[in-house]
């Protein structure tokens, strides 16, 4: 998987995305033209960064990823949970054999009409 049309499907989300908001794509277009372009400033773009990552989470390359566990192990939660029964958890168990996996549900944002290129929200508030 990786490599394999990963690059080129990564870049032709954002390009669709952008055309589907030119607003975002405007915006973008003055940032890029109001600089000279080199590889060293395209890592100072904040705003190419937003899209990008926006993009990405859209689109991620592996849409799916499928993992079985190859040994009994826990998952750390980031947060205790407190369940039903009044219990609190602060890591999941996964025995051997137990199959996950991740997969983004994008079909929810796209009944609402949400846009997605919202880049704005990798900014920090200083970084405008």
């Amino acid at each position: 998987m990786a490599g394999f049309e990963t690059s080129s499907g990564v870049v032709m989300f954002a390009l669709l995305e952008l055309a589907r908001n030119t607003e975002a794509q405007t915006r973008l277009r003055e940032k890029l033209l109001a600089t000279e372009l080199d590889w060293k400033t395209t890592e100072n773009l904040p705003y190419l960064d937003a899209v990008s990552r926006e993009s990405l989470r859209f689109h991620p390359s592996s849409a799916e990823t499928h993992r079985i566990a190859i040994c009994d192990d826990t998952i750390p939660l980031r947060r205790p949970v407190t369940l039903q029964t009044g219990e609190t958890i602060t890591a999941l168990p996964v025995r051997a054999g137990d199959e996950y996996f991740s997969s983004p549900d994008l079909s929810a944002v796209r009944e609402k009409g949400l846009s997605m290129v919202q880049g704005e929200m990798y900014f920090r508030r200083d970084n405008k």
